[in-house]
């Protein structure tokens, strides 16, 4: 869609893709990746290393840097200033380009203008032909050259015959008059038959009739005449450029709106940079997303290119909002495709394949469980071309994406389980109640247990493509898995009984040293009521210490009913792994 939109805009772009750096496996090969996108050149990266074994030298022989290597993000701001006043250099071109193009367009105006003079004065015999004074001379022989030529416009002889264009539209008139007068004489004669001595009353009426048929003829000819003379009379004042009477004149003045060539034009000067796949996905990239959105916030800011962030999910464009913090973004959001589309484009692409398949209602109902996202939907047809059914392919979509969530979201070892910024137990619940529901309220999942106001856990699951988290007025509404299909893989992972029992026991484990925690915590406050309750007795007693009492041990009845029925669905949770 970006692409077909930039194709029809004729402006310059340039494209920076995240995903072909996000493949780096070093910070040289980032820098590489950058410089070849952006056309920076030259670049010697081989000096890194040699500047940082010499600083490495110096430290060792003096404590301290020479400073003649540079960090990695010093460098790619390097790069991107150099490619910004390259990119302020391509507006200064367009512009000096347009102003050009008017200059000439001006200059050709004039000359033609100057030209159809020429031609006037030769027409009416007041040109001067400069080239008759190099032969009468110079001086006041000169004055030969001119003699008696008629200079100006003065000079032209004008007779008391009237102009064309009036004579033109007398001759009109006349024809006008002359056609009218033959009507009313063809009218005459077929009335003027000789009258009879025994003439009837109806006769007179019709007789009558004749003559006010011939006098409507006469007032409608004239009438004509008289229109088609005045409009004649018109076109000829105009060809003689006479200014019209003050009834021909509009009464009220037309309005004049001041012209947008120049905003587009503007707009127009400006080159597009765009910026695809803006993510990170490795150590190596970190800092340049970062570098990335402070240069682009730079260009927006200053007028200097027309900046568009495309990205996977929202949780990326919080770097773009630090960026520019005084201005908001206009984002679009782009949604997956609905069911009619998603079927239209699995067929068009089956038909791109050569593949001659008629989808029926069970593989219309198997793809609908794909969802409209374009990735999936493409590995279905793929799959389809390589000679699976429309039926196994989706299922073998589903199943990869059991196996990628494992890993994702829970890790496949302990290591990486820590290196997660959410816990198996949040994660699990996630995926627990999405199986359950297209989407949840955000802020009620935020409060519950297990998060209990952990938002960064949930926006850390939304950068990792897990979830989704929609807006509504510009805050966060509502959960939804972080794609389509993830509803069914979130389904076939919740009902693996081992894999379902194994992280129910560890949610209410979570929960149970919660509600112990709070129990704890009413005893202890309990014991210290204790203390005071001789100040809050006697006759003039409020009763305080007795109603916060009351509402503690009412909090510890509750929290300790929840922690027995929790012990008791564990008890039955590890019986069933005991017979998988």
């Amino acid at each position: 869609m970006l692409n077909r939109a930039l194709r029809h805009a004729d402006r310059k772009v340039l494209v920076i893709d995240c995903e072909v750096l996000n493949k780096s496996r070093s910070d040289s090969d980032v820098i590489n990746g950058l410089a070849t996108q952006t056309g920076y050149w030259p670049v010697f990266t081989w000096l890194n290393n040699a500047t940082g074994l010499i600083d490495l030298a110096s430290v060792g022989l003096i404590g301290q840097k020479t400073g003649l290597s540079s960090s990695v993000e010093q460098q790619q701001k390097e790069i991107l200033e150099v490619v910004g006043n390259a990119l302020k250099g391509v507006s200064y071109r367009y512009r000096e380009i347009q102003r050009t193009k008017e200059v000439r367009k001006t200059l050709a105006t004039q000359t033609e203008a100057k030209l159809k003079e020429t031609m006037e004065k030769i027409q009416e015999g007041v040109y001067h032909d400069a080239r008759i004074d190099a032969v009468a001379g110079t001086g006041v022989t000169s004055e030969l050259g001119i003699g008696d030529e008629r200079m100006t416009e003065k000079d032209v002889y004008r007779s008391n015959k009237p102009p064309k264009a009036v004579e033109k539209a007398i001759v009109k008139v006349e024809e006008v008059i002359t056609s009218g007068k033959e009507k009313v004489q063809q009218q005459l004669d077929s009335t003027s038959q000789p009258e009879k001595e025994n003439e009837s009353e109806a006769n007179k009426d019709g007789k009558l009739g004749a003559i006010g048929s011939i006098q409507g003829a006469v007032q409608g000819v004239v009438k004509e005449g008289k229109q088609g003379a005045e409009k004649l009379w018109s076109g000829a004042k105009g060809q003689l450029g006479l200014s019209p009477s003050p009834q021909q004149q509009p009464s009220h003045p037309v309005p004049e709106y001041p012209q947008k060539a120049e905003v587009a034009d503007e707009i127009k000067a400006l080159p597009v940079v765009v910026i695809k796949n803006y993510s990170t996905k490795n150590t190596f990239t970190d800092e340049l997303v970062v570098v990335l959105a402070e240069w682009a916030a730079g260009l927006a800011d200053g007028g200097l290119a027309h900046v568009v962030v495309m990205s996977d999910n929202r949780d990326n464009g919080r770097r773009l909002e630090k960026a520019l913090p005084a201005k908001p973004l206009t984002s679009i959001a782009v949604a997956d495709a609905d069911p009619a589309s998603a079927l239209s484009f699995v067929q068009d692409k089956l038909d791109q394949y050569g593949v001659q398949t008629t989808l029926g209602k069970e593989q219309k109902l198997q793809i609908e469980r794909l969802g409209g996202r374009s990735s999936d939907l493409e590995s279905l047809c793929h799959k389809v071309r390589n000679g699976l059914s429309i039926e196994m392919a989706v299922e073998d979509i589903i199943a990869r994406g059991v196996g990628e969530l494992r890993k994702s979201a829970f890790g496949e070892e302990v290591e990486e389980g820590k290196t997660m910024r959410w816990s198996p137990q949040q994660v699990f619940f996630i995926l627990k109640s999405l199986a359950k529901s297209t989407e949840l309220p955000y802020y009620d999942v935020l409060l519950d247990f297990p998060f209990k106001g952990d938002e960064a856990a949930l926006r850390s699951m939304e950068h990792a493509e897990l979830i989704s988290i929609t807006t509504q007025e510009g805050r966060s509404s509502t959960i939804k898995p972080g794609r389509p299909v993830y509803r069914f893989v979130f389904e076939r992972l919740v009902n693996d009984p081992i894999f379902r029992s194994v992280h129910d026991i560890a949610l209410n484990e979570k929960a149970i040293a919660s509600a112990e925690a709070t129990i704890r915590a009413c005893e202890e406050e309990l014991l210290k009521l204790e203390q005071i309750r001789p100040l809050d007795s006697g006759i003039l007693s409020s009763g305080a210490t007795r109603q916060r009492a009351d509402y503690l041990l009412k909090k510890i009845y509750e929290a300790e009913t929840k922690v027995e029925k929790l012990e008791n669905a564990n008890a039955l949770l590890k019986k069933s792994l005991k017979n998988p």
